[in-house]
């Protein structure tokens, strides 16, 4: 009303659009700068239906591997103008599907999640897909689910470090793995069996120590138990 024109005119020359002169883009943001306006995040995503937030959900934040993810997908969101709402599942299945539900109700634009261990049933994860929310998993996977991953060629990996050990001589080798349940862990202990065998090596299953827990003060039981 103070400028004497439309609404769409002042929406569109804070936007920048061509179509508005510049006399009238730099009228509109002197009088937005003296006002101190902000554009109304809310109902820029009723009318866009985007949250610009994206949710993140990782087993534990400590971990060196973790940190580096979060870092990573926070500095890819800021320069695309999307919020990352960051939650820990703590390994728990039940606190995983209760954080996806929160980041539904949220609205959020689409989920990244990194498995817990204990997560054995997916109707969770298809609910996100049912909602036709972009759903990307990491690291900790479920194969059956069907949508876009972000992985390593774990079984090749530790065929490579197993085939690596054997090549400096190595004929007793012992393979620490994570719980039974993961995929990355069940990959990773696929590939050290492989390559014992094609190497003509015994495979002992008292060599291959699981970690439950995946604590440093279980890695060092285990590493104990191992030397003796």
């Amino acid at each position: 009303e103070t400028l004497g024109i439309s609404i769409t005119t002042v929406s569109k020359a804070l936007k920048d659009y061509p179509d508005v002169s510049k006399k009238t883009k730099a009228l509109v943001k002197d009088l937005a700068q003296t006002l101190n306006y902000k554009p109304n995040a809310f109902a820029v995503n009723l009318r866009t239906r985007e949250s610009k937030t994206i949710g993140l959900i990782i087993p534990e934040i400590v971990h060196h591997f973790f940190s580096s993810v979060i870092k990573g997908i926070i500095s890819q969101a800021e320069k695309k103008g999307y919020l990352v709402i960051i939650l820990q599942s703590n390994e728990s299945y039940k606190l995983e599907k209760k954080q996806i539900e929160l980041l539904l109700s949220k609205q959020v634009d689409g989920i990244l999640i990194s498995l817990a261990n204990a997560t054995a049933d997916f109707n969770h994860l298809n609910d996100i897909i049912a909602q036709e929310k972009p759903l990307v998993m990491f690291d900790k996977i479920a194969k059956i689910v069907n949508c876009s991953k972000v992985i390593i060629d774990d079984r090749k990996a530790a065929y490579n470090a197993t085939q690596h050990l054997i090549d400096t001589g190595c004929k007793r080798i012992a393979h620490f793995r994570g719980p039974l349940l993961p995929q990355n862990s069940i990959d990773r202990f696929l590939g050290y069996k492989k390559a014992l065998i094609d190497n003509n090596i015994f495979y002992d299953p008292s060599l291959v120590y699981i970690c439950n827990d995946m604590t440093f003060q279980e890695g060092e039981k285990l590493a104990l138990n191992c030397l003796k």
